[in-house]
């Protein structure tokens, strides 16, 4: 297409299907690393939430198989957050 000046112009039309199509082809490519790394996170989170949970319960059953035993120094001191 020329203009009035002889201008030589190029049109360009991108229909909205494509796009849609590249966006899900783009996004397609990606999902794999995203759900990877979203499980590898998960996982850690959990790891870390576990460890703190089950720190005080490892610690009761201590001291509690000493009570059974009746030892005199068994003591189980609890700290609480105010």
């Amino acid at each position: 297409m020329k203009t009035k000046d002889n201008v030589e112009l190029i049109l360009q039309f991108i229909l909205r299907r494509m796009l849609h199509k590249r966006q899900r082809n783009i996004s397609l490519r990606f999902l794999p690393y995203t759900l990877i790394l979203s499980f590898i996170f998960s996982i850690i989170i959990s790891y870390i939430y576990t460890k703190i949970i089950i720190k005080p319960i490892f610690e009761i059953t201590k001291i509690t198989d000493k009570m059974i035993n009746l030892e005199k120094d068994a003591r189980l001191d609890i700290r609480t957050k105010r």
